[in-house]
């Protein structure tokens, strides 16, 4: 037989009444040891309990880009989920939580994230599809994130990022780069162009040093019967004296893409040694420089295919050059890997004046095949910008943009279906002031300049809505930025270009650090 008393104890008790408690606690331990089992099990399963609300309730707020947790998810009970379950799930988070924030608190965050609060400018909490949690949806980068933080990292941290005009220079793409390489260290230079995409452009994602080639883009082209890569264009050799120059520091691999056919030339790769190993006793001048010959292997006229070259870079070398013997040599770029070294890599495939229609005329097993051999943890959208302004001028329709938008995500998650994927929505698009053209369609639409183009509100949602719909995380780049003051406040600063469209280059890497401080606070606050 055994006695059962359920006690409820008040914090504010006379003295009366906690004597009597403790005599009634007295006389349950003499009548039965069982007595004092059973309370003793009745408050280690309210204390259960109450901590795993507590930890759900934190789980469940998704002001910092974590989970929500609605009336349909199911929850967790005490019977399923243990209490040392539940400790090791707050530990883990609460071990991601102390690591961001030490690295917010970091020097190299500090210039980037004043010139953020400076403006009020702030990360908005990542979006992610109805039907999946933060952790499902960005598994493979939080995996990624939490190998290469441990004390053997052995993993990459690949993002590819397509884009418009905003990133073709490499710009918003740099400062992320920058970022996760402080991080995590650097895996190569990742995918770059055999050629600039216009003259005098910088090269800081193409080759060092090119020659002769006949660049074709997605935009602005004269329609060449040779396909385009996930670079947004393809490269065409004029002659003999074609060629790219790509340098590098701990690389070992080099990846080249081109297109095989049967009238491709010969092309070759030379590799040349480094200063300091010129003036060692190990140095040949005859051996040198390294050289491999590659040759089509379409020789049929119906044949055409991607082909893909890995060239494994020797030792003490820091500088490669591919060369092609003639003309039609058709090469989409290369990318320059460390096999051997864990850490972070951040590709760039943005070209000028390009929207969602436009990037879907890249071919099919083309991007296929590229996007498979890189491989990349992360696929990330920028665009939005020109299909604001195509759709204002009525240069293109918004049945056109509900239709390529949501496409073109399609195709990036069936090239690469275990990939992850981040859609950032659009940043303010104003009314230019001094714009005649502008000026009219501001009054039309009962709005004033530096006021968002009505246009905005019809081709924001449908990104939101594509990237809920192939399962991409969601960014909302124009409430980040702080929403209809974000472009008066930059050029207030002087952070804005003339044509009131694209931030200089310290308001672009502050939007890069907008998209990586998003994906670092969703990484806190995820238990997976």
């Amino acid at each position: 037989m055994g006695i059962g008393i359920r006690l409820k104890v008040k914090k504010s008790h006379s003295v009366k009444k906690t004597f009597f408690l403790v005599f009634i606690i007295l006389i349950c331990a003499a009548l039965s040891g069982f007595a004092l089992g059973a309370c003793q099990h009745h408050l280690l399963r309210e204390t259960s309990h109450n901590k795993s609300m507590h930890q759900l309730d934190t789980k469940g707020q998704n002001h910092d880009g974590g989970e929500s947790i609605s009336e349909d998810m199911p929850v967790p009970s005490v019977e399923n989920t243990s209490v040392s379950e539940i400790d090791k799930e707050a530990a883990h988070v609460s071990m991601r939580q102390k690591w961001v924030s030490s690295i917010k608190q970091s020097d190299a965050w500090s210039t980037r994230t004043q010139n953020l609060q400076s403006l009020s400018m702030k990360a908005a909490p990542l979006i992610m599809p109805p039907d999946q949690s933060t952790a499902a949806t960005l598994k493979n980068t939080f995996a990624a994130m939490d190998n290469l933080r441990s004390e053997t990292p052995s993993e990459r941290l690949r993002l590819s990022v397509f884009g418009n005009s905003l990133i073709a220079s490499d710009n918003i793409v740099r400062a992320i780069r920058e970022s996760l390489e402080h991080l995590y260290g650097s895996a190569g230079r990742g995918f770059l162009l055999m050629h600039p995409q216009l003259h005098k452009a910088p090269r800081r994602r193409t080759a060092n040093g090119s020659w002769h080639w006949n660049i074709h883009k997605l935009v602005m082209d004269d329609k060449t019967k040779y396909p385009k890569g996930i670079g947004g264009l393809v490269d065409i050799s004029e002659g003999w004296k074609t060629y790219s120059r790509f340098h590098y520091t701990d690389e070992d691999r080099l990846t080249v893409f081109w297109w095989d056919h049967p009238w491709s030339p010969h092309w070759n790769t030379r590799m040349y040694p480094t200063d300091e190993f010129k003036n060692t006793d190990d140095y040949v001048k005859q051996n040198w420089p390294i050289k491999l010959d590659i040759q089509s292997q379409n020789k049929k006229k119906t044949q055409r295919s991607l082909g893909i070259t890995d060239v494994q870079l020797v030792p003490n070398t820091d500088k490669v050059r591919v060369g092609v013997n003639g003309k039609y040599g058709v090469f989409f770029g290369a990318s320059l890997e460390n096999t051997n070294n864990s850490g972070a890599m951040v590709d760039t495939m943005g070209i000028i004046a390009t929207d969602a229609e436009d990037w879907e005329h890249v071919d099919q097993d083309v991007y296929i095949g590229m996007m498979t051999k890189l491989s990349p943890t992360l696929v990330v959208h920028i665009l939005g910008g020109n299909e604001i302004k195509k759709l204002a001028f009525k240069w293109k329709s918004l049945e056109q943009y509900q239709e390529a938008i949501p496409a073109w995500i399609a195709r990036s998650k069936k090239a690469v279906p275990n990939t992850d994927c981040l859609v950032v929505g659009p940043p303010q698009n104003i009314y230019r002031p001094g714009s005649p053209r502008d000026y009219r369609a501001a009054r039309k639409a009962g709005k004033k300049t530096w006021h968002t183009r009505a246009e905005f509100y019809d081709i924001e949602p449908i990104f939101r809505e594509a990237a809920a719909l192939h399962g991409c995380a969601y960014l909302d780049m124009y409430q980040s930025m702080g929403g209809e003051d974000a472009f008066k406040k930059l050029h207030g600063q002087g952070w804005l270009q003339p044509d009131f469209i694209h931030p200089r280059r310290t308001g672009l890497d502050m939007m890069g650090q907008l998209i990586v401080d998003s994906i670092l606070n969703a990484y806190a606050q995820s238990s997976g």
